[in-house]
């Protein structure tokens, strides 16, 4: 992790480093990689780094897991990722001034994230328009995402 830099594009040092240690973390909390993803949540802010961490956790099932630990530690995990993004994306609307094309290119990015977050907890909560109506498991994430959802609808814009 130490010597990986996150960058446009998937399948990246980065955004492997970012997977293993989310799902580390979430299915065993494994001590090293919460601190690991203590360092990186706070330091690579770009989607395309976390990306694949988050569809990992909705696919692992992480997100509707009969273990309510192992549920909880992925909802935190998911809202670790939103509070920094949407403090970046308020600072930004804030200013109110015209911004250069590399800071709206990062603000492009950091939508994106938040949207992907979103996105995954909607999948994961049976949001399939073409699936059947949704099981035990995905009713109650929809409940215990509840704090994260109102906490992303703040969102300005």
């Amino acid at each position: 992790m130490g010597r990986a830099t996150p960058h446009p594009g998937r399948e990246t040092a980065a955004s492997a480093c970012a997977t293993t240690a989310g799902l580390l973390w979430v299915h065993h909390a494994t001590p090293e990689a919460g601190t690991a993803l203590t360092s990186m949540i706070t330091s690579w802010l770009d989607d395309s780094t976390w990306a694949d961490c988050l569809h990992q956790l909705r696919s692992s099932k992480a997100l509707t897991h009969d273990n309510d630990t192992v549920r909880q530690r992925a909802l935190t995990l998911m809202q670790q990722r939103t509070e920094p993004a949407l403090d970046k994306t308020r600072h930004a609307l804030a200013q109110c001034q015209t911004s250069t094309d590399a800071e709206r290119e990062q603000l492009k990015e950091t939508i994106r994230l938040l949207d992907n977050v979103a996105s995954q907890i909607y999948f994961a909560s049976g949001g399939d328009p073409n699936s059947q109506p949704p099981a035990a498991p995905e009713v109650r994430l929809v409940d215990e995402a509840e704090p994260l959802s109102v906490f992303s609808a703040d969102a300005p814009g």
